[in-house]
Formats: C-alpha cells, sequence, structure tokens
C-alpha cells in the first residue's frame, strides 16, 4: 500500500491526505538518523505517515468536541485520556523485537495478509502469525491495568 493509500484510508479527505504525507516526509527526513535499517525506509516512512494522519483524525475530532458550546470538562478529560492512551500503545509497539514490531505493524496497520508478510519476512506463515500474535501478547502485558 502507498503511503498516501494509508492517508487517505485514516483521513478520506484527499487534499489532507496529501499534506500529511508531505509534512510525514519532513518528518522522516528531519528524523532520518534514526532509521536503523535502510533496507526497511518504506516501512519506516509508512509508521510516521500513519501516525501524523492519526494525529490529524485525532485533532480533528477534538477541536470539534472542545469547540462544541455543549463540551464540558469530561469530554476534554476523554479526549486527554485517549490521546495519552494511543501514545502509550505506540510507544509499546515500538518497544517490542524489530521483527514482532515489524510483523505487528504490517497486519495492524497495513493490513498484510499473513502469506505475504511471510513472504516479506522470508519465514514461513506459521512464523508471521506467531510473531504477531505474541508481539500482541507483549504488548497486552505491559499495557498498564485498565488501559
Amino acid at each position: 500500500m502507498s503511503w498516501y493509500a494509508a492517508a487517505r484510508r485514516i483521513l478520506v479527505d484527499p487534499a489532507e491526505a496529501e499534506d500529511c504525507v508531505q509534512e510525514a516526509l519532513l518528518a522522516a527526513w528531519r528524523h532520518r538518523h534514526q532509521l536503523r535499517d535502510p533496507a526497511a525506509v518504506g516501512s519506516w516512512v509508512r509508521v510516521i505517515v500513519t501516525r501524523s494522519a492519526l494525529q490529524r483524525r485525532a485533532g480533528r475530532r477534538s477541536t470539534v468536541a472542545i469547540s462544541d458550546e455543549q463540551a464540558d470538562s469530561q469530554t476534554l478529560e476523554s479526549v486527554v485520556l485517549l490521546r495519552f492512551e494511543a501514545a502509550q500503545a505506540i510507544a509499546l509497539v515500538e518497544a517490542l523485537p524489530p521483527r514482532q514490531r515489524k510483523a505487528v505493524l504490517a497486519r495492524l496497520i497495513d493490513q498484510t495478509e499473513y502469506s505475504a508478510l511471510a513472504r516479506s519476512m522470508s519465514c514461513s506463515e506459521a512464523t508471521a502469525r506467531s510473531l504477531v500474535r505474541h508481539g500482541l501478547t507483549r504488548v497486552r502485558q505491559q499495557a498498564p491495568v485498565g488501559g
């Protein structure tokens, strides 16, 4: 899936998706020193695009909720809590070992089929499934209770 397609699936609006990809590419360029594996640059940028699109979508929703005359402090608190929980989840996924992280992100963000994931990771389909299952289990185990 292209970076634009990933942003478009989250944002729907074509112009907003284009802006998102452009901003993500600028962010990737500024943080290129953080790229550990140059061969994985496409996946790395896709993660940046996806995060950017999710942040845009969350910002758009929270702006509407907060500016609404009926919004109260609970609405603001729920928006802050959702953002905090999302940041925690991203940190937990990023802390996974590289192969598990790649498998989890490919399945959850790109919705890659296990057979395609296995081919891209040069492993069996059973191993790809195991990487995803163990990665998600690890994230769930490390997630704060109640989160």
